[in-house]
């Protein structure tokens, strides 16, 4: 028996509605399986922190923000893990001034330097310092963490103000600074005016750097610490054991050249300016 296209059509519609009422999907409507995604290459940023040790906190972590510590405008222009290569001179010292493009950052897995070269792992967060209208100089600078002062000018020249954080001997230091408005065994907080900004140890270069240290002078994840310090003790969840930061291999913490050395008498303190 023949059967008309006409009733043909119509119980293929039929059968469709049947199928869209019980939920499935025809087979002939559905979508092909797309293949996996495959995952997005790191950045060079994240490469360079995994070669230092550390995680590649700007997508995955808080981090310390310029206003922390310094009047609105100002931004960050170096951070920790970062490796840069120096031009040195014939007593194995940096150039000052470095030539045009140097210092510069490489990838310390791949880059091998040259002779009158050396690479340096940066250990700490870099802050410009400009006023409202975008000109450098030197700023009054807060401190942007809760705990105490226990060191202020103790080093060969590079202008050091250290705030313990914790019981656990976590520190932030300050460094480059040309004035200080406390003095050791004072407690602050995150709105404690500390000191100016300056070029004190940084070859003519006017910004704050901002570093951190554990209780065995370990460098460790600044943005961790200061992340952690800034809320008062009572409200820190826990206390944290931060891991050392790690130079990749054959290259030199820039700590390295500015070793502590016996303490001098810290200069006498400053009053802030009037709000």
């Amino acid at each position: 028996m023949r059967v008309s296209s006409r009733v043909r059509a119509g119980g293929l519609r039929l059968l469709g509605l049947v199928v869209l009422a019980c939920g499935v999907q025809p087979v002939f409507a559905q979508e092909p399986k797309q293949p996996p995604t495959p995952p997005a290459e790191k950045s060079d940023f994240e490469k360079l922190m995994s070669a230092s040790g550390i995680s590649a906190f700007p997508d995955r972590r808080p981090r310390a923000m310029p206003d922390l510590f310094l009047p609105p405008g100002n931004r960050r222009t170096s951070d920790p893990g970062i490796v840069r290569v120096y031009k040195k001179g014939k007593d194995g010292k940096a150039l000052d001034p470095q030539p045009k493009d140097f210092p510069h950052k490489v990838d310390p897995t791949t880059y091998k330097p040259a002779e009158d070269e050396f690479v340096r792992m940066h250990e700490g967060i870099d802050l410009s310092s400009r006023d409202a209208k975008g000109e450098k100089r030197p700023l009054d600078f807060k401190a942007g963490v809760y705990g105490k002062v226990v060191g202020i000018g103790t080093d060969n020249n590079i202008g050091r103000i250290t705030v313990e954080v914790d019981d656990r001997g976590n520190r932030v230091e300050y460094l480059h600074t040309s004035k200080t408005f406390v003095k050791v065994g004072d407690e602050v907080k995150p709105d404690t005016m500390l000191g100016v900004t300056g070029d004190v140890g940084a070859k003519g270069r006017l910004h704050l750097h901002v570093q951190a240290r554990n209780k065995d002078n370990k460098a460790i994840n600044p943005d961790e610490v200061v992340v952690y310090a800034k809320k008062p003790p009572a409200e820190r969840k826990m206390a944290e054991f931060f891991v050392p930061m790690k130079p990749p291999q054959g290259v030199t913490p820039a700590s390295a050249d500015h070793s502590p050395t016996a303490p001098v008498p810290a200069p006498p303190p400053t009053s802030p300016p009037p709000p």
